[in-house]
């Protein structure tokens, strides 16, 4: 490890004896050339003063190969090492490969993973080979040259490989699915000609007709489920057949949130590990049931004798879990199935250990425990990552926890790499996109607190200390108008490429709501518009916003009374508790966060009384979940003071497990029991039909 640390600091120079290097640098990686004139210089990055004066060791004919590790200490002490030898194409492959692999630099949580050779040369490649002689190139080259053939090779590359079916056969399930990906992407190019376009279309129709009949085929000859193509979460290209009667699909269409099945799922119980740290009692309370739904099935449901399948189904009531919001259900089931040594020693199932480590991770940031456990968490998933769908599904579940800690630089790294590597037939997309939306919309709403919040102690501060603190109050809302005008040009953009008139749908709300911030933003400040001009703009928007937002802005445009939008609210707090499954969730105090803001910019036609009933029960739900608002709504509302944002931990530990998050983490233990409280509890049939999803 020291020495891999240390090699980050080299500083190697390649020089070659032909003209055209990058060339040569491809025909040795595909054993075209038989030997290459080598010659590379290592020294140093910085030197240590306390090991003396630098001095050349030169490498040549005469001596045999020296191993990277050799080389490691005779750079450290402060030599120059020259290598000038013939190389024959393997070995200089070897070297070159030992090279990338030591020196490249260390990448933070920000910064991608650097490029590795294969990478850069299978790059080059592909603007050089045409598909005929791509497809001759050893496998590993092969697979790497394939996701970077533009588009008039791609065509080729599929006809020649019979429109997938051999290369389903030869290559490996991770260079599989990124082609697929890359061919997938290259048909959503805008910049295609009429021709290529056609002939795309007509290729990756093709490629979609024989993937249904490997399936078709593996179904019919009982051979295992082909979870790496429905992992790409490219639903709209690749249809499998017969499916839908398994529950490892089952559990991919709820993991990216196309359909909620109609499953009863096994009740979790407390793992014995955990039988000592998890309380016997649950305290907390959960909602009540709705009388038409009080058909309590007797007995528990029976789990598959198959592990598989017993398996899968409770991983499918981890993933609905997830998607409702309905974190201490995440626990319970996680600890549960991860407790059970049957399914963990099962080689087969070892991989849904990301999804398990993962989704772990997310809820832990959800509930806002401390950075500790939900970055262990998914430390430990980094380890099941099998194959490109697995790095994607990573990229996600970090993303989601960079949300959940408000950490909008890296949040946007993992937003643009997510961008950069899937097609907008990818679920991966819609997820990805839903996540930064809800990110920035929430960033968004603190700001416009912070600026109500700082005119309102402009208005009560001395003439002198107004005259300075004017200044940057004005600075404060040009930033928050340009960064609504910034982000309605990206909704602008993704409108314009949306494939599907639901997502198109709700990229126009979020158009609508910057409109309406903007609005706001205006009324705080000195350059409120009157009434009137407000109400005018405001009933060509209010219409296209969000749901929760319509009875608010109806109500304030006169379109309802005020009796009528209270028992709208109240209706909605109902859904959103039959959707997580608890009295007073995250969702509700986000509702009740951005409506107590808009009232309070429009105190004048709304009871003082319900200004604060919205503030307390925000307020209290933040509190009780340690969310940041919590203090920020003590800062800007009701001490008037600026707020400072906490420092964010990144340490990981090294020996995470569900044993020490029980006992460590703050209030798990407790949402454990509660989780089986309300698996329990809510044993309904026909469930399916009382919850929808929020994406």
């Amino acid at each position: 490890m020291a020495a891999r640390s240390f090699i980050y600091q080299l500083k190697c120079s390649l020089f070659f004896t032909c003209a055209n290097s990058e060339h040569q640098i491809l025909l040795c990686f595909s054993g075209m050339l038989p030997s290459i004139h080598f010659k590379a210089e290592f020294v140093r990055h910085r030197m240590d003063p306390l090991k003396g004066a630098r001095s050349v060791i030169h490498m040549d004919e005469n001596l045999s190969y020296l191993s990277p590790s050799d080389s490691i200490i005779y750079v450290n002490e402060n030599h120059k090492l020259v290598v000038e030898k013939v190389l024959s194409g393997p070995d200089f492959a070897k070297l070159i490969h030992d090279i990338s692999d030591l020196a490249q630099e260390v990448p933070d949580r920000i910064k991608r993973q650097p490029q590795s050779l294969l990478y850069t040369a299978s790059f080059a490649a592909a603007q050089k080979l045409n598909a005929e002689q791509a497809k001759n190139q050893p496998l590993q080259f092969v697979e790497a040259t394939a996701c970077h053939l533009p588009p008039e090779e791609i065509v080729d590359f599929l006809r020649i490989n019979k429109f997938g079916i051999e290369l389903h056969e030869t290559f490996t399930r991770d260079g599989f699915q990124r082609f697929l990906l890359h061919v997938f992407k290259t048909c959503e190019k805008p910049t295609l000609t009429q021709l290529v376009e056609h002939d795309l279309k007509n290729a990756e129709l093709k490629l979609s007709r024989n993937l249904f009949k490997i399936t078709e085929e593996a179904a019919k000859n009982n051979r295992p489920f082909l979870w790496h193509l429905v992992s790409l979460g490219c639903f709209s290209k690749i249809t499998q057949f017969c499916p839908h009667n398994i529950y490892e699909f089952t559990f991919y269409t709820l993991k990216f949130h196309e359909t909620a099945p109609d499953l009863r799922y096994p009740i979790p119980d407390v793992p014995y590990i955990l039988s000592r740290i998890v309380p016997e009692k649950d305290t907390m309370e959960l909602p009540p049931v709705d009388p038409a739904r009080t058909n309590f099935i007797e007995g528990g449901m029976v789990p598959p004798a198959d592990t598989r399948e017993h398996f899968f189904l409770l991983l499918c009531a981890f993933a609905e879990a997830r998607w409702r919001g309905c974190h201490h259900e995440v626990f319970a089931y996680a600890m549960h199935i991860m407790a059970n040594e049957k399914f963990m020693q099962d080689p087969l199932l070892e991989k849904y250990q990301l999804h398990l480590w993962g989704g772990l991770a997310v809820s832990l940031a959800k509930i806002h425990a401390p950075e500790i456990y939900a970055l262990s968490c998914l430390e430990k998933a980094k380890e099941f990552v099998k194959c490109h769908s697995n790095a994607l599904d990573l990229l996600l579940m970090k993303q989601q926890i960079m949300a959940a800690f408000e950490r909008s630089r890296e949040e946007e790294a993992c937003f643009q790499e997510m961008m950069k590597s899937v097609p907008m037939c990818s679920a991966f997309h819609r997820q990805s996109v839903l996540v930064h939306m809800s990110f920035k919309t929430k960033e968004l709403e603190d700001r416009l607190l912070e600026i109500w919040s700082r005119r309102q102690q402009l208005n009560d501060a001395s003439p002198q200390e107004g005259f300075h603190g004017i200044s940057a109050i004005v600075g404060l809302e040009y930033k928050f108008r340009k960064e609504c005008f910034k982000y309605k040009k990206w909704i602008f953009k993704l409108c314009s490429t949306a494939p599907l008139p639901v997502q198109e749908y709700r990229y126009q709300a979020q158009v609508a709501l910057m409109d309406c911030f903007i609005r706001l933003c205006y009324r705080c400040g000195e350059h409120a518009r009157s009434d009137e001009d407000f109400k005018r703009v405001m009933h060509n928007l209010w219409i296209g916003v969000s749901k929760h937002l319509k009875p608010l802005f109806a109500f304030l445009l006169q379109e309802d009374s005020f009796e009528a939008y209270y028992s709208t609210l109240q209706r909605l707090k109902k859904k959103i508790q039959e959707q997580t499954k608890t009295i007073n969730p995250l969702p509700w105090a986000d509702v009740c966060y951005i409506h107590f803001i808009v009232l309070k910019i429009f105190q004048s036609v709304v009871p003082e009384i319900i200004i604060t009933e919205l503030y307390e029960a925000a307020y209290t739900i933040y509190k009780n979940n340690n969310h940041p608002r919590a203090e920020r709504l003590e800062c800007w509302v009701r001490d008037k003071r600026q707020y400072r944002r906490p420092a964010f931990d990144e340490s990981v530990h090294k020996f995470c497990s569900i044993v020490w998050i029980a006992k460590t983490a703050p209030r798990v233990k407790a949402l454990i029991r509660h989780g089986v409280s309300s698996a329990t509890k809510f044993d309904l049939p026909n469930t399916s039909y009382y919850w929808h999803g929020h994406n």
